[in-house]
């Protein structure tokens, strides 16, 4: 009989083996490999069988079937359950770890910040005397599955810098210079190939990457080659098989998604005839704490850890284009959306990293919003002191995808948007390139104080809501509210109505849609609504719903509150 083992890449060994397995022609099992892991092994009992290696049926049917075996795998409870150990008492988690040492546990990550460490806990292990005994508490460490990881199609990004008035920055040669940006993110293949990905050439020559770290291997650098990520080492595109090219590339634009990330912060060609990040000159510190195509328990260690590793080298604003919400069907380590309330082990890294470590952290809002039974948020863009980021189209309308604030939380989110048809991922990075350049100006902010400067300068502000925030960032009042911290703007009107209708007269007649929503409260949007023109009176006719207790209309950059009373 041969032994066939295929791992989770599809690599298939064989070997022959001396033990017969009977008339069971079939056997499946998960064998334990790096620590805590499993690949799927496939036993195939060939008795009186002649195994040809060069038969190219049996070894798609085998690697077919070792996909599916993966992918069962990735969804079955793990003998060894990972969770935090969280101490009571600051100063006893030194002899917490001790302890935990002392019981033969592996510690796989610790967080100065949340006074806690998480291990993988052996399923006979008796966590509750252990607790107790040791004065601290266990919290589940989830099964994560990303929310804001899309596929990216890298054109057209510049129009979130016209929409965020971005010249304003330009004119005043503002440039991120002087200001350490990080990235946390599943992979940045490609980066330092010019040709494919020459909008991001200048960080080399101006050795503008002062860090990395692949939390994901534990390794001090990042690679930027496909095999490292596929650790495949046959060229793929040199393949004739079309579906095997097809699959691969679909799991490759997963790891060339940080590429993409960085280039809306700091991306400019070569030529300089134009720019799709607005920090071009920052220093950047790049982290992978996601596999990018499988979602693993660790990537919540990782992200805590790439943020605690990012404030000892001194990054002022982290951009955060991942989000966790809906979870793996594995029982008791998913996410729902009532979670989505700042109380997740992210959620908190965030927020202390944003309240207690001065740091900035830029989060996409998530990619659920369509979702019916999510829509909301993910985390950690919960976090109240994060800078939340959702996005709209051209006209300032928020697209499907982009998370909804959830309704039981006492602050509103999402804080801003930004323009973007490709996800989350990308209105996040444009947004944490205008806070770089708000930071080259007045390097004394603190990371509240850039916070607030960037919602009050976005267009609806003071008329927030739960939809797309504050609204769009613009870079022209930010540079004001610089130089005058109280100034106001003149770019609103409150209009008291008894009658549900109302009839808006503009002078542009260039606008032939306006975006509008009906909110219950001041920030709860009960709808948001696209009106067209009226053919007759060349007016927008607003009529609300019965429920709606106030109408936010967006002409341009105006904004004209609706009372309904």
């Amino acid at each position: 009989m041969r032994l066939i083992v295929v791992n989770k890449l599809g690599k298939v060994t064989i070997s022959n083996i001396n033990h017969k397995l009977g008339d069971i022609s079939t056997i499946f099992y998960f064998c334990r490999m790096n620590n805590w892991k499993r690949i799927p092994i496939l036993l195939l009992s060939m008795l009186n069988t002649n195994w040809n290696r060069s038969s190219k049926f049996s070894f798609f049917i085998v690697r077919l079937l070792s996909v599916f075996l993966f992918l069962i795998s990735s969804e079955s409870s793990y003998s060894q359950n990972p969770v935090w150990l969280i101490s009571t008492n600051p100063s006893t988690l030194t002899n917490l770890k001790i302890k935990v040492q002392a019981e033969g546990i592996k510690i796989r990550c610790e967080s100065e910040w949340l006074h806690s460490i998480s291990i993988d806990l052996p399923s006979k292990f008796d966590i509750n005397r252990f607790c107790l005994e040791n004065n601290c508490t266990a919290q589940p460490v989830l099964n994560l599955k990303s929310s804001s990881l899309s596929m990216i199609n890298s054109t057209h990004l510049d129009v979130a810098i016209e929409q965020m008035n971005g010249e304003a920055f330009i004119k005043e040669g503002l440039s991120g210079l002087g200001v350490k940006v990080g990235v946390t993110d599943a992979g940045y293949m490609y980066l330092n190939d010019s040709n494919r990905m020459p909008d991001l050439s200048h960080l080399w020559i101006g050795k503008q990457i002062i860090g990395t770290h692949d939390f994901v291997n534990n390794l001090d650098t990042i690679a930027y080659h496909e095999t490292y990520y596929t650790r495949r080492k046959a060229d793929y595109k040199a393949r004739k098989n079309w579906l095997r090219q097809l699959r691969k590339e679909l799991k490759l634009i997963y790891h060339s998604h940080g590429t993409e990330v960085l280039k809306m912060i700091t991306g400019i060609d070569s030529g300089g005839n134009y720019q799709i990040g607005l920090a071009p000159n920052a220093a950047y510190y790049l982290t992978r704490t996601e596999d990018g195509v499988k979602e693993f328990r660790e990537e919540e260690d990782y992200y805590i850890a790439a943020l605690e590793w990012m404030h000892q080298n001194g990054v002022r604003v982290i951009n955060t284009s991942l989000g966790y919400g809906r979870g793996r069907k594995i029982k008791g380590s998913n996410y729902s959306p009532m979670e989505m309330n700042g109380e997740s082990m992210i959620a908190k890294a965030v927020q202390i990293a944003c309240t207690e470590k001065n740091m900035l952290v830029v989060v996409a809002a998530g990619n659920d919003g369509d979702k019916r039974k999510w829509r909301v948020i993910s985390t950690p863009a919960d976090a109240e002191a994060a800078l939340t980021v959702g996005s709209v189209l051209g006209r300032f309308q928020k697209i499907g995808y982009s998370g909804i604030g959830p309704e039981f939380n006492s602050y509103l989110k999402p804080d801003v948007c930004s323009y973007s048809y490709q996800g989350t991922s990308l209105s996040a990075p444009a947004v944490c390139g205008f806070a770089a350049c708000l930071l080259e100006a007045n390097p004394s902010l603190s990371a509240n104080e850039l916070k607030q400067l960037i919602v009050r300068s976005s267009h609806l502000y003071p008329y927030g809501n739960n939809f797309i925030g504050y609204g769009v960032p613009l870079a022209n009042r930010a540079l004001q509210l610089l130089e005058y911290p109280d100034m106001k703007f003149y770019n609103t009107k409150e209009i008291h109505l008894k009658e549900r209708s109302f009839k808006l007269d503009t002078i542009d007649v260039s606008i032939p849609t306006l975006t509008i929503f009906h909110k219950k409260n001041d920030v709860h949007v009960l709808k948001q609504e696209v009106i067209v023109r009226d053919k007759k009176s060349n007016s927008f006719i607003i009529c609300p719903p019965k429920e709606a207790k106030r109408t936010t209309v967006q002409v341009g950059y105006f904004i004209y509150e609706l009372f309904w009373e």
